[in-house]
């Protein structure tokens, strides 16, 4: 079947759908969402029924039938129509109320309705994630799954180099030390010098191109109330809480300066995302290769070659404070993405 143009995508029942579309995501992933959701349409016109109303063996036809080549692709997929299928109760377009998409779960259950003949590797406009990895679409589709600029700017950081050990050129960034402007990000980290046989703090600067990561990074910056887990919090008692003023950009709960953001803080909010978005491979260094795929897919395009060379890894290197001496690791690492 050939690819629908953006302004062809059909839906079904298309005033709930495009509801609910445009009263849950930006701009910037609706069009991804609509795509989606379009897939449903000569299911539901055969069956003349809406997939909120598929039951369970309908839903599990329909997952068949988007062919995809992952895991990770059907939990993204899934956690997307979820929540279109509880946007259709909520408005009452489903009599029985159930969600036949919840008994979806698991990866032993999901692996079934993968189709691993293409080796879980795929960068197209219908499916846009790489094995466990993600590409910079799926970047911004995760951005805008984040109510907390702060939890966003993390995804976004990591993708492009920013890490350190235990997340300490993150923990270390400071607002003065990113300008918005020119998306230049002076880091800072611990290495040892190993002829003084001490630590010394040593900075490194990145360019960051991307508006949509700047963009949350300015809101992390200027947030001062954090939403608990990420705006879905009614059933909690204390639903948000005070940002500290600690002069970094990533803080926690508090009033007084308690100093930089732990390693486990920023652990247990990537991994609240990464529940909540239904994607068990969401983890830091996942987020940081990821970045390595995107990086040197670019450096490829741009250089008009087939093959990068030793000088090209050393340089993915730099830029995502790996040493240089370790380029064949990044090669074997991600040599099958790009």
């Amino acid at each position: 079947m050939t690819r629908q143009k953006r302004e062809e995508y059909k839906l079904y029942n298309e005033g709930l759908k495009l509801g609910f579309i445009r009263e849950t995501y930006r701009e910037t992933t609706q069009i991804h969402v609509k795509r989606l959701l379009s897939n449903a349409y000569d299911i539901e016109m055969a069956l003349n029924k809406d997939l909120a109303n598929f039951n369970f063996e309908q839903t599990e036809e329909f997952l068949k039938s988007l062919n995809k080549k992952s895991v990770q692709s059907l939990y993204s997929t899934l956690s997307y129509l979820r929540r279109y299928v509880n946007y259709a109760i909520k408005k009452g377009y489903v009599p029985t109320r159930i969600n036949y998409c919840n008994l979806f779960r698991g990866s032993e259950m999901l692996r079934k309705y993968v189709n691993f003949v293409a080796e879980n590797i795929v960068d197209d406009e219908d499916d846009n994630l790489l094995g466990k990895y993600i590409t910079r679409d799926e970047l911004h589709n995760i951005i805008d799954f984040c109510y907390n600029p702060q939890d966003a700017a993390l995804f976004g950081l990591l993708f492009e180099g920013v890490m350190g050990i235990e997340h300490e050129e993150i923990r270390n960034l400071r607002p003065l030390d990113c300008n918005l402007e020119t998306g230049e990000i002076t880091l800072t980290r611990t290495l040892i010098n190993e002829k003084k046989q001490e630590k010394e703090l040593v900075t490194r600067k990145i360019i960051i191109k991307d508006s949509i990561i700047l963009s949350v990074l300015e809101g992390a910056i200027e947030q001062k109330i954090y939403e608990k887990n990420n705006g879905m919090n009614d059933h909690l008692r204390t639903k948000r809480f005070e940002l500290a003023n600690t002069g970094y950009v990533f803080r926690v709960s508090g009033r007084g300066d308690c100093g930089r953001i732990k390693t486990v803080n920023i652990n247990n909010r990537l991994k609240k995302i990464a529940i909540l978005y239904d994607n068990q491979f969401l983890n830091p260094k996942n987020i940081w290769i990821s970045g390595q795929i995107d990086y040197a897919k670019a450096l490829k395009k741009q250089l008009k070659i087939k093959e990068l060379k030793r000088e090209y890894y050393e340089m993915i290197n730099k830029r995502f404070g790996y040493d240089s001496k370790y380029w064949h690791t990044t090669k074997t690492r991600i040599i099958k993405y790009i």
